[in-house]
């Protein structure tokens, strides 16, 4: 059997921090019966609902009528603002485009190899002297290729 105790003020502040900090459930209301109310009569209560009802629902119309047109206007203001701001983007993608390519001519930017090169290899050899030179290179190059696979196969 249980024991029963008088509630404190301590227990009380307990019980509000209870129902303040917790979703309340139905076993931790108190009903008094002060706050119990006695229903007035329903035909009283339906027939000012009616009035009431009939000057909301104007009221309400107008309210909404309204509220349609200020939420066009607003789509209207929303739309010229992007165009204003998507034109603002496209310039400003166009002007570092522009920019970029301008940087790329003028610091001899390689995009084969991803990197800036300088006019390494741009320039032609123009005497027959030095391509000569080069001709003798690389065929001394592919000479000693072929002799070095010919001797791999024997």
């Amino acid at each position: 059997m249980g024991v029963w105790y008088d509630r404190d003020l301590i227990a009380e502040r307990d019980s509000k921090d209870k129902l303040h900090n917790a979703i309340i459930k139905w076993w931790q209301v108190n009903y008094k019966e002060k706050d119990v109310k006695e229903c007035e009569p329903v035909t009283e209560r339906v027939s000012t609902d009616v009035a009431e009802t009939s000057e909301t629902v104007e009221a309400d119309a107008e309210n909404m009528k309204l509220a349609e047109e200020i939420f066009a206007r607003l789509n209207a203001e929303k739309a010229a603002d992007d165009a204003v701001l998507q034109a603002q983007i496209d310039e400003a993608f166009e002007q570092a485009a522009a920019a970029e390519a301008a940087r790329m001519e003028e610091s001899n930017y390689n995009e084969t190899t991803g990197a800036y090169s300088g006019a390494y290899g741009m320039n032609k050899i123009l005497d027959k002297e030095g391509q000569s030179r080069v001709d003798s290179i690389m065929g001394e190059k592919e000479a000693a290729l072929r002799a070095l696979i010919s001797d791999a196969q024997n």
